[in-house]
């Protein structure tokens, strides 16, 4: 049927584009996040521990906010 595919398509193309949508917005406000923390002379340093952010992770993940153990603990806490 047709109309059941149909359907079928456009709704599966809003949940893509809501599921885009929400991605997107979040990357925000990480980036706002980082702008924060960069004014805030914090920019850099753990949030959870406090220790320095290396280099490559900020040139790989330039708004991360945990250096590698805690995004590891707060990933495993998920």
């Amino acid at each position: 049927d047709n109309s059941f595919q149909s359907r079928a398509q456009i709704r599966t193309e809003r949940q893509t584009e809501f599921a885009m949508n929400e991605h997107e917005t979040a990357e925000l406000g990480d980036i706002e996040a980082a702008m924060e923390r960069m004014d805030a002379g914090s920019y850099g340093q753990c949030t959870d521990c406090g220790v320095s952010i290396p280099p490559a992770r900020l040139n790989a993940y330039p708004t991360a906010k945990r250096c590698i153990d805690c995004q590891t603990v707060a990933e495993q806490r998920r």
